[in-house]
């Protein structure tokens, strides 16, 4: 008859990584404390060590907006307005929009 092959969680393979991180005993004395094979506390170990670079790398600045849009794009549209006379529109052109007759 074969064994079930135990599955341990996340919460235990961290007690036990940290435990070997630690040093304070060897691999060999936490796998018979814990019932663990050595192979298996080395390899959460080396995935502890792996994973806590990128949990504490630091975070890239938040990006900031382009010139030319959200409120940037808005105010140059404003002054934008301020320059436009009724009737030339954005470009200059000479069309009948806007103007009084």
């Amino acid at each position: 008859m074969s064994q079930k092959r135990r599955q341990h969680s996340g919460e235990f393979k961290a007690r036990v990584a940290l435990a070997a991180i630690r040093g304070e005993k060897t691999v060999n004395e936490l796998a018979s404390e814990y019932g663990v094979h050595p192979v298996q506390i080395s390899q959460w170990k080396r995935a502890v060590q792996d994973e806590v670079p990128r949990i504490l790398r630091k975070r890239s600045p938040p990006c900031t907006p382009r010139p030319g849009f959200g409120l940037h794009a808005r105010s140059r549209l404003s002054g934008l307005r301020q320059f436009c006379r009724p009737g030339q529109g954005f470009r200059g052109d000479q069309s009948n929009h806007g103007t009084r007759a």
